[in-house]
């Protein structure tokens, strides 16, 4: 790593350390973006929150969505100019956006929610991309990981501190459990049971009705959480910036390890019985959940690793902080290929996987990922062979 990467990257963690545990606010251009598949108009788009926007693109070009009209027509502005969907959190007093969006669907009607980093809850009309109100719901404060949600509740973890639950239709607050420090990483409900990891290296187990710990006391971790625990064959796999990856069982106790070669920032992909971790030395790791043991571990990237690997029958797909998406052979972690984006912008925000649905308007199977760059702020490409499919820039 040259010294101006290496400084560049410690600068922006210091900044996003600050932010995250609430020693500075905010400010535009220290982000990452969210993204998602929603179905809009029968084709499959992209949502991308990043900073104050939030925006659709089409799946299959890249294309910024149009607006349509209940009858399908597009719809045009006074200059005779097609309307896009787009939502300025300008106009929603100043709202950042830092998370995926939750659907609520009644009758004829998509509603999106959407966590805001100005402490508030927003309701937008998906099909026209109308705010409800650009006040929302207010919160006790920011958030920055995504949510988790059931038929009828939405839990929120706090940048600051706390978990509270929000009735899904209403968003009127159900409980609110305190924590003595803020929530980095997703919560994850299972079984009535809402599993929540607060960056002083805590994971708390929750009834998810009444938001009561189910354990005499938290799990540490060692080291901060970055990304949400998965839950596989009754274990947690959480890893943190201890370096290692934990299996937990439900009862609360560690009962395996894997080291890893830096902080891990990612959830563990599980595919076909193994689990595949990346982490921040460049590192990718096949492990066996039974034994806590390497398959295979590989260093593909002389940079970092933040995203969680995207894995299929034949690859496992990274994409590393040098501008580089790599393929990996999933039998022994071998490089078969990787893909450059223009100038090589960090990659930050995790990888997005969209399977072919020819009916909704997407040939191939295609991987997204998002940079820091605005201009190459998604790229896409193909599962099969890696060909560049798109950019999408603002």
């Amino acid at each position: 790593m040259k010294p101006s990467q290496r400084w560049s990257f410690i600068t922006w963690m210091i900044l996003l350390s600050l932010m995250v545990t609430g020693c500075v606010g905010t400010r535009i251009g220290v982000s990452w973006s969210a993204t998602q598949v929603i179905t809009l108009y029968g084709q499959d788009r992209i949502l991308v929150a990043y900073n104050n926007i939030l925006s659709m693109v089409d799946a299959d070009t890249g294309a910024a969505t149009r607006l349509q009209s209940a009858d399908g027509q597009i719809r045009i502005d006074d200059s005779g100019n097609p309307r896009l969907w787009f939502i300025d959190g300008h106009n929603a007093e100043n709202a950042q956006f830092f998370t995926q969006a939750v659907l609520n669907q009644a009758g004829d009607t998509t509603t999106m929610i959407l966590p805001s980093y100005n402490n508030r809850v927003l309701k937008v009309d998906l099909p026209t991309a109308r705010l409800d109100t650009v006040v929302g719901t207010p919160l006790s404060g920011p958030v920055i990981a995504n949510a988790a949600y059931d038929d009828t509740t939405i839990y929120l973890g706090l940048k600051l501190r706390d978990v509270v639950a929000l009735d899904r239709q209403t968003l009127r607050q159900k409980w609110v459990y305190s924590t003595d420090a803020g929530i980095w990483a997703a919560p994850v409900l299972a079984d009535g049971i809402l599993y929540v990891a607060t960056i002083n290296h805590l994971l708390h187990a929750l009834d998810a009705e009444t938001g009561q710990p189910i354990w005499e006391k938290p799990v540490d971790l060692e080291g901060l959480p970055g990304a949400a625990p998965l839950l596989y064959n009754g274990h947690l796999y959480i890893g943190s910036y201890s370096h290692m990856l934990f299996k937990i069982n439900l009862q609360g106790q560690i009962v395996g390890r894997y080291k890893a070669k830096n902080w891990i920032w990612s959830t563990p992909t599980l595919y076909d019985g193994l689990l595949y971790l990346s982490d921040l030395s460049g590192g990718v790791h096949a492990i066996n959940p039974e034994t806590m043991t390497a398959i295979w571990s590989v260093n593909p990237s002389p940079r970092g690793i933040r995203p969680a690997p995207v894995v299929t029958e034949r690859y496992v797909i990274v994409a590393a902080r040098d501008g580089l998406v790599y393929w990996l052979d999933r039998r022994d972690g071998a490089t078969l290929f990787s893909r450059e984006i223009a100038d090589r912008p960090e990659i930050l925000s995790d990888i997005l996987y969209v399977p072919a649905n020819p009916q909704r308007g997407v040939p191939e199977d295609l991987v997204i990922v998002s940079t820091t760059d605005i201009g190459k702020l998604l790229a896409a490409f193909t599962v099969e062979n890696g060909r560049a499919a798109w950019v999408y820039g603002r």
